[in-house]
């Protein structure tokens, strides 16, 4: 009869950590890799392009409105982290974010949707800076895309 009860006990135990293995969610954030080639007039000064990935459509239409400061769009930290590969064609750090659960179960995936490109053109002098919009591509991981300015 002892044995019974002690193969009841080992059951809820095993039971427990089989369940709360499944009730675990982890939040996690990171970013992607997104080629950007660039197509330009002579007229865009590319010293002066700047990269800000907005998560929805009214973060991109304040990025067009107000513009970015050395601090960030928000004061929250640099731009994306950009690295210039030649020329003509950029690698910019995308954020995204989710919650996965055991097994690599996704429950949720979130990125950033828009694109909005700041840049100078080489006779604009001191006049602010221009800014364009752009639809990141839907999809998991490295992506490209091609933008022309202006």
């Amino acid at each position: 009869m002892l044995w019974k009860y002690k193969a009841m006990i080992a059951a809820i135990v095993v039971g427990g950590i089989v369940l709360l293995h499944f009730l675990q969610t982890v939040v996690w954030d990171g970013t992607f890799p997104m080629t950007v080639t660039l197509q330009a007039t002579p007229q865009v000064d590319i010293a002066h392009l700047k990269f800000e990935a907005c998560g929805n459509q009214k973060y991109a239409d304040f990025a067009m409105e107000v513009g970015f400061t050395e601090e960030g769009l928000f004061g929250d930290g640099p731009f994306q982290s950009t690295q210039m590969l030649d020329a003509n064609t950029y690698l910019v750090s995308v954020p995204c974010s989710g919650r996965s659960g055991p097994f690599e179960i996704e429950y949720s995936y979130i990125e950033s949707q828009f694109l909005v490109v700041e840049f100078k053109t080489t006779d604009s002098g001191n006049a602010p800076p221009l800014r364009k919009q752009f639809s990141i591509p839907a999809g998991r991981g490295q992506r490209s895309m091609t933008i022309t300015l202006p």
